[in-house]
């Protein structure tokens, strides 16, 4: 997780819930003294979400282990020392939690309404990284050029951790075309795997080698003409003026990022864009299911 996933995780948690509500009771018989906590189920779902960041393990860790976690219910009575143990970690998570959202809030100023984060596939070596780049100059920077759309990128800043990349998104409709040749790609990618695992199957069965390769050849011919009729789609949908050379860089486009995609590549909208124009990217839960947006499409309308 980035700083900047982990700036946003923090807005969407109410961190007062990590402040307790406890009292004190004494008995008079014994002497012993006792905190009783109330108000647990908010408390823990905040430090269950907190928990998935992995960024405050040294806290969280420890408390898990106390008793507002081994027993259930939204109050728990537990001795004095157990009990000003967990109020002392709570403490430190609250404090600690505020204060770095407080730094994010200062230091973190991100145009988010018209940029993308892109995450380059890890690379051995200085070549490898520059083909990467180049690869998505090819797939994003040259179709967003056309003149329906006339737009441009320009990297910000990258982020720590694994290479991510902001990239400043310039034309109205430029963010549109992005997302829609991402999910394309997306979709390329996913008929490129049921082919694989067709592949394979072909190869178990029993077949003679001029049918072994006429079913790959086959799958080859689908996925060219599928990628054909995603370019053209692309073209419909945002309603953009068809050249022949246009329909070449798409189609260029999409299965650049089918193999961008392949090794690790991620394109994804920042939280400020368009609900509209976000919802048209691929994101990690429907990768899976990805579907072509031409209407009623299936291998045996492609020929």
């Amino acid at each position: 997780m980035n700083i900047y996933e982990l700036n946003n995780v923090l807005s969407d948690l109410y961190i007062p819930a990590l402040v307790i509500e406890h009292e004190y009771h004494s008995n008079p018989l014994s002497n012993n003294i006792s905190i009783l906590f109330r108000g647990l189920g908010k408390f823990r779902f905040v430090t269950n979400q907190l928990a998935k960041t992995r960024a405050f393990d040294h806290i969280i860790g420890p408390l898990l282990h106390t008793s507002i976690y081994t027993e259930d219910g939204d109050e728990v009575s537990v001795s004095q020392a157990d009990g000003e143990q967990i109020l002392n970690l709570a403490n430190k998570l609250q404090s600690t939690v505020t204060a770095l959202k407080e730094f994010l809030d200062s230091n973190l100023n991100d145009p988010d309404q018209s940029t993308i984060k892109i995450r380059i596939p890890d690379a051995d070596d200085f070549d490898d990284l520059a083909k990467f780049m180049n690869d998505f100059k090819k797939a994003l920077s040259i179709p967003i050029r056309h003149p329906g759309v006339d737009g441009s990128l320009k990297i910000l800043r990258g982020e720590p951790g694994s290479i991510w990349l902001v990239v400043l998104v310039i034309g109205p409709y430029a963010a549109k075309l992005i997302a829609e040749l991402c999910w394309s790609g997306t979709v390329i990618r996913k008929k490129h795997l049921e082919g694989d695992f067709v592949h394979e199957q072909v190869r178990e069965y029993k077949l003679n080698n001029d049918a072994k390769e006429a079913v790959l050849k086959a799958q080859t011919a689908y996925l060219d003409a599928l990628v054909e009729v995603e370019a053209k789609g692309i073209i419909n949908r945002l309603n953009l003026q068809e050249t022949p050379e246009f329909a070449e860089q798409l189609k260029m486009s999409i299965r650049t990022l089918d193999e961008l995609f392949k090794k690790g590549a991620e394109i994804r909208p920042s939280l400020g864009i368009p609900e509209e124009t976000a919802n048209l990217f691929p994101n990690k839960e429907n990768n899976q299911i990805a579907e072509s947006r031409i209407k009623q499409i299936t291998e045996g309308d492609i020929e």
